[in-house]
């Protein structure tokens, strides 16, 4: 078994209110965590369960393909300013 390493927390808005959770790790792959239908419990998924523990970033990619870096310490009322 390969010894896999996160890189980071991917969300990805799929569609109006879907967003898709996943680890991407080292290697490229992705590992597919949970869909979620608002960006609020998408980050808090991440945040809580994965990047605040294992000192990982949070990459938000936007249907438009911007990505952007979301700090795990952000509040939803910050990411909706």
């Amino acid at each position: 078994m390969k010894n896999l390493t996160i890189n980071h927390v991917h969300i990805k808005e799929e569609a109006k209110n879907l967003f898709i959770i996943n680890l991407a790790m080292q290697d490229g792959s992705l590992i597919h965590i949970k869909d979620e239908s608002e960006l609020y419990w998408a980050h808090s998924i991440a945040r809580s369960k994965f990047a605040k523990q294992l000192n990982i970033p949070i990459i938000l990619q936007r249907k438009n393909g911007e990505n952007m870096e979301l700090n795990p310490e952000y509040s939803y009322k910050m990411l909706s300013e």
